[in-house]
């Protein structure tokens, strides 16, 4: 811990201790001078001052030779070595004389693991089949939940629960049949291993492997689709946040039972990061340990916040509770030795302002008057300097995705506490639910979030020369953080409509269908009232997001590689386009009703009606193509057009059950379209419409108060 007095001191290597004991068992491990009793490994050289530190260093470097033993030690595994090795240090450590020495596979052959087993190739759970569903999953999903150190993992160390639940979720990416019912049943082994282990011991929940392995198990649970599963992933988050709370393991001044049964106490030390005399190996897995103890919570918090968000649900976590400081850079995190880590670490916080000009002028700079310090003064009044973390939000898309959900949790309980203080029931009111300030502040929020993020250069997009996209590991979690943003945009505008009608579901596919059904066109009386500014502000995000949601081989751009709450979020921007579409295609048919164009030259986008001129943009985003020309035709094929698309992308996403579910009452919704849309639209008569001025009709007289259609976009009483 920082600050903490070291008394004690070795007289061999000057290495410094706060107990006397860690300097015995230091100085009889690598010095052996002590006279004590003396217990030496069976397998190496290593000698130790009680039996069970050499029994916990036969568990950690001699698995396999204690499994041969007792079948019973198997659920004994220590916390951080199961995931990253000890570290090397100074003088003869018992790793450095295990590593002389050959794998002891050989000389232990079929050994049983009673609880943890792998099973047989008839239950086509192979070792080859565990590897391949282990690649898949770091191929395609660790890069949206970084929760595992993936340069330190190693499948033939690692503990048997936590290798279940990355098989679980990496079979989904197999080309092999039944992928579901294989992922469903390394779900049930793993999550069930997982309770053994920690039935009678609480504190093995700090074991750095042990809440990442139940993240995994819950996010699959949530995401398969399957009700029993999804209920199973309620517990798993119920227990967890209880479990961080009772533990106290939401802030780092926790002492976790891997630090104090560690054999070596510099695991964790953040004081350890400037002390010279460290080797760089000790001082890189101390980093591995206490980063991955704080994405375990951050993750945590992102779980907690997509039910929130699925089910409309209460969140169980809140962010004040987090003592942590955000996230490294994800480039710092997937360093794959410590050379690199330490290069790294000492390049990200260079700034474009670091070098100095020795042939600058080196006078003072003129003075720029009282009126512009206090001008000056008020727009900067109560700032603080830009934190560390937020100057890495470039290369950091962990974080950026963990504050954008933090601000959409934000704008939430801003919208919940607005329904229940300011929105009248039973009339129409104005679509935002949100004040003037509160909009402005988490928009402002959105837009500096905005400024530290890259943007245009993470995907080969359509319109995006080749040469000028960049490759990078961390696409997917960029791609997570984009549709996290617009969609928080939006709902500023256009809130949930699970949230605001009150709707709790229990399941994400009742999740789904209740959107879908939320999201029908209604009539006038029944939908709130979409103001001009609106409709731009849902535009701006919608010509954005859409092209980020719509995922193709020529965008340089899996859809395996999307997270499943991604996909959902992506679900509930095109239903918000959706009901933009249906509003428009009925005013600019009015309009077009009202105006005799029939001798009129073909107009551009920038002479066409609001109304028109946002459908044309909407389908230019959806078909790929510019919004210029004109078109005399219906408006209604804009509507179709629009939910084939939707119904097209989501059914693109395979890997997840999601995307099906999604594009499944996109279709349904068609299909009722379909038939509707055969009757008239009951558009007012030209008396009805204001003229426009000239051949350009303003943005604020688009008047989509005063239309009247019978079967409009509703918002309202019922609304969402």
């Amino acid at each position: 811990m920082n600050g903490t007095v070291r008394p004690f001191k070795c007289k061999t290597c000057a290495k410094v201790f706060t107990r006397q004991e860690n300097l015995k068992r230091h100085e009889q491990t690598h010095h052996k001078k002590s006279s004590g009793p003396s217990f030496q490994c069976p397998q190496c050289s290593a000698s130790f001052l009680r039996s069970d530190l050499r029994k916990r260093h036969i568990r950690n470097c001699h698995p396999l030779t204690e499994l041969s033993q007792s079948s019973v030690s198997a659920l004994q595994w220590d916390s951080l070595e199961n995931q990253l090795p000890l570290p090397n240090v100074e003088g003869t450590s018992p790793l450095e004389l295990n590593n002389r020495f050959p794998p002891q596979n050989e000389a232990i052959p079929n050994i049983s693991l009673p609880l943890f087993e792998m099973g047989n190739d008839a239950e086509g759970f192979s070792f080859a089949k565990e590897s391949l569903c282990s690649d898949a999953y770091f191929t395609h999903f660790h890069s949206a939940l970084p929760v595992i150190h993936k340069p330190s993992f190693d499948p033939t160390t690692s503990p048997e629960p936590l290798l279940k639940a990355i098989a679980a979720i990496g079979a989904l990416y197999t080309v092999a049949g039944e992928k579901i019912g294989q992922s469903r049943a390394r779900f049930d082994s793993g999550s069930q291993a997982l309770e053994t282990y920690v039935k009678n011991d609480r504190t093995r929940f700090q074991d750095p492997w042990v809440i990442p392995a139940y993240l995994l198990l819950e996010t699959f649970g949530m995401y398969c689709c399957d009700d029993q599963l999804f209920l199973k992933a309620q517990n798993i988050h119920r227990n967890l946040v209880d479990v961080v709370r009772e533990l106290q393991m939401t802030h780092d001044g926790q002492l976790s039972r891997s630090d104090t049964d560690s054999m070596d106490e510099n695991l964790g030390r953040s004081d350890l990061m400037d002390d010279a005399s460290t080797p760089l190996d000790v001082i890189w897995r101390s980093f591995i340990h206490s980063e991955l103890r704080k994405r375990t919570i951050y993750s945590l918090y992102l779980l907690d916040s997509q039910f929130a968000i699925i089910c409309n649900v209460r969140p169980l976590m809140s962010a004040l509770e987090i003592k942590y400081d955000l996230p490294c850079s994800d480039d710092l995190w997937d360093a794959p030795t410590a050379a690199e880590w330490d290069a790294l670490r000492h390049q990200q916080f260079s700034s474009f302002n670091d070098q100095d000009d020795e042939g600058g002028f080196r006078g003072g700079r003129p003075s720029q008057g009282t009126f512009y310090e206090s001008t000056q003064y008020l727009l900067q009044h109560g700032s603080r300097r830009m934190s560390n973390s937020l100057r890495l939000l470039w290369s950091s898309p962990f974080t950026a995705l963990i504050l954008v959900t933090q601000l959409q949790m934000m704008s939430r309980d801003l919208t919940h506490a607005n329904c229940l203080l300011e929105r009248p029931m039973g009339s129409q009111t104005h679509l935002s639910v949100l004040l003037e300030n509160q909009y402005g502040q988490i928009a402002q929020a959105l837009r500096n979030i905005l400024d530290l993020t890259p943007r245009g250069q993470l995907y080969n997009r359509p319109e995006m020369p080749l040469e000028t996209a960049t490759s990078t590991s961390h696409a997917p979690l960029w791609h997570s953080f984009w549709i996290m943003w617009y969609y928080t945009s939006i709902t500023l505008t256009h809130p949930d409509s699970l949230l605001v009608t009150g709707t709790v579901e229990s399941n994400l596919p009742a999740a789904i269908a209740t959107a879908g059904h939320l999201a029908r066109p209604r009539i006038k009386k029944n939908r709130d009232i979409y103001e001009d500014r609106d409709v731009f502000r849902i535009l701006n995000d919608l010509e954005r997001a859409i092209p980020e949601i719509d995922i193709r081989p020529s965008n340089g751009f899996s859809e395996y590689t999307e997270h499943p709450f991604t996909t959902f979020l992506g679900f509930k921007i095109c239903l918000v386009g959706w009901r933009v579409v249906r509003l428009m295609v009925g005013k600019a048919s009015g309009d077009s009703r009202s105006q005799d164009r029939s001798n009129s030259p073909p107009s551009s986008i920038y002479q066409c009606s609001p109304a028109e001129y946002v459908l044309r943009s909407i389908r230019s985003c959806t078909q790929n193509e510019k919004p210029d020309g004109h078109d005399s035709g219906s408006f209604e094929p804009y509507e179709t057009d629009y939910l084939q698309w939707a119904a097209r992308t989501f059914a693109h996403r395979q890997s997840w059950p999601v995307g099906k579910w999604q594009s499944a009452i996109i279709e349904e919704s068609l299909g009722t379209f379909s038939i509707t849309h055969s009757l008239p639209l009951m558009v007012p008569s030209p008396s009805q419409i204001p003229m426009p001025q000239g051949d350009i009709q303003l943005a604020t007289e688009l008047g989509l108060a005063d239309l009247g259609m019978g079967d409009q976009v509703w918002m309202g009483s019922e609304m969402g």
